[in-house]
């Protein structure tokens, strides 16, 4: 499990975010319901609007899913696109989630993942 400080850059041409993302490699769990199907995965980016992942599988975009990331918990997503390699997700969350999972990843970059598992605990 590793982590980069600096965040990837929010918004470019190509490239329009609404959260800062922040590059890391932890490993996750990805569920899709509508198929009771589920696959590792890795995570390789993070932000408080969604994520970026490595799986098997491709799945089609608008694919309603729940990811696991070691750590941080479960979250509910939609798939929005699959290129070279890697599976984009856009959480599905309330901003007090998006808050908490901000601060999740300021603890896992100071701390590690289980300062960021306890963080996540906590409500507050």
């Amino acid at each position: 499990m590793s982590a980069h400080r600096q965040p990837l850059p929010a918004a470019t041409a190509r490239n329009r975010r609404d959260h800062d993302r922040t590059a890391l490699r932890l490993p996750g769990q990805l569920y899709v319901p509508a198929e009771q199907s589920a696959q590792s995965c890795t995570v390789t980016d993070l932000s408080a609007g969604g994520v970026r992942l490595t799986c098997a599988e491709m799945l089609p975009a608008s694919t309603s899913v729940i990811l696991h990331i070691e750590g941080f918990g479960r979250f509910e997503a939609v798939t929005v696109h699959f290129t070279d390699g890697a599976l984009s997700l856009r959480f599905a969350c309330s901003q007090a989630r998006q808050k908490r999972l901000l601060k999740q990843i300021d603890a896992f970059l100071d701390r590690g993942v289980s300062a960021a598992a306890r963080c996540g605990l906590d409500l507050h």
